[in-house]
């Protein structure tokens, strides 16, 4: 998911921060559905772009968020 903020918004991985909220990164709307579009292909669920955006980024990954949000 890091990999994924920072190759879109040409920052390093290590500058992005696990704690910080998406919103930090300064990503318009359609770069958020862009990445929305990649993480659910990698993790074969559906996601709400707006839903990106209350999140926060953590190492725990979007998976167990997914898992959390969407398949409880």
């Amino acid at each position: 998911m890091r990999k994924e903020i920072a190759k879109t918004t040409k920052c390093s991985v290590d500058s992005i921060s696990d704690t910080a909220s998406i919103q930090n990164y300064g990503l318009t709307s359609l770069e958020v559905v862009i990445l929305s579009g990649k993480f659910e292909e990698e993790f074969e669920i559906e996601i709400d772009p707006a839903i990106v955006f209350e999140y926060r980024i953590h190492r725990c990954g979007l998976r167990a968020f997914a898992e959390k949000r969407f398949l409880a």
